[in-house]
């Protein structure tokens, strides 16, 4: 007798990416803090008392940071643009002076503007630069903010970047058809022949 199945065993794999970004902070930070808008290399980012650091030696890369002021009510912050999904995100940070407090960042998100979610929080306590790295992976529309959690001391941000978004593996079916034939033979014996054809 014969016995005869289907097997389905494709495997796709797409990946859909979006967009990413990169940020060194050189350009387009006013000299003095201000809350608003800010044109950089990137597109157009939001802050609240937000200034560029010009003093060389203190940015990562490059000629300047991204500098953010101490003790603000609403808290220092700098936010990007609008983002057609992310993948990582990663930033440098340091304390700026040594007379200067130590303090809290926190990283966030939202997919409204408004609703701010905390990724991480880290402290800053050294004059070194340290990275923040977060695997968000979202396709959503977001922005993505750095905020300093009204502390006493200022923060240094460089070197910003967003990967871009990736979506995980997908699966759809090719059919593959397999032909099993079992035949009897003498002295109750077997014979199995297998015709695998796609």
């Amino acid at each position: 007798m014969k016995f005869i199945y289907y097997f389905f065993a494709t495997f796709l794999i797409s990946t859909l990416s979006h967009g990413q970004i990169s940020e060194s902070f050189d350009t387009g930070l006013p000299t003095s803090f201000q809350t608003g808008s800010y044109t950089l290399s990137s597109g157009t980012w939001e802050g609240v008392s937000v200034r560029n650091e010009q003093n060389t030696n203190r940015a990562r890369t490059g000629t300047s940071a991204a500098k953010l002021h101490r003790n603000r009510t609403p808290n220092a912050s700098i936010t990007t643009p609008i983002l057609l999904g992310a993948g990582t995100v990663s930033f440098w940070y340091r304390k700026l002076r040594t007379q200067d407090a130590s303090g809290t960042i926190s990283l966030q998100w939202s997919t409204d503007g408004i609703n701010y979610t905390t990724l991480i929080t880290q402290s800053y306590t050294a004059l070194t630069y340290s990275q923040i790295s977060f695997n968000i992976n979202s396709p959503s529309n977001l922005t993505i903010r750095i905020l300093n959690d009204n502390d006493a001391g200022r923060v240094i941000i460089d070197d910003f970047e967003v990967t871009a978004y990736t979506s995980p593996p997908s699966c759809s079916a090719a059919e593959v058809t397999s032909t099993l034939a079992i035949e009897d033979c003498d002295n109750n014996e077997y014979s199995i022949e297998i015709d695998i054809s796609n």
